[in-house]
C-alpha cells in the first residue's frame, strides 16, 4: 500500500477499499480492509453531505435517495490513520 501525505493528511493508495455500485442509485456500499472509524461524502464543491462518525465496521452500506444527482467524493477514515478517498456518481 502507498501512502501519500498532504500536510495532516495521508491517503492511502492500493489500500484495497472500493465503494459500489458506481453510479449508485439508491444505495452506496463501501468495502475497506480496515476498520472504518468514520464516513464522510462532499460535493464538488467540498459541501459535506453526509457525515458518521460512528461506523466501527469494515462494511457500511449509505442511502444515497437524500443527495441530488451530480459527482461526490467518499472519505474513509480508517482506525489505524489515514483516509481512503473515492469518487463515485449519484444517478
Amino acid at each position: 500500500m502507498q501512502r501519500t501525505n498532504f500536510s495532516h493528511l495521508s491517503i492511502l493508495k492500493g489500500s484495497g477499499g472500493k465503494c459500489y455500485p458506481n453510479p449508485a442509485r439508491g444505495e452506496l456500499h463501501i468495502v475497506s480492509p480496515y476498520e472504518i472509524d468514520a464516513i464522510t461524502i462532499s460535493d464538488l464543491l467540498g459541501r459535506e453531505v453526509y457525515r458518521n462518525s460512528d461506523v466501527g465496521t469494515t462494511e457500511r452500506v449509505i442511502n444515497t435517495a437524500s443527495l441530488t444527482t451530480g459527482a461526490y467524493i467518499i472519505k474513509a477514515y480508517p482506525s489505524g490513520g489515514g483516509v481512503i478517498v473515492e469518487r463515485f456518481v449519484r444517478e
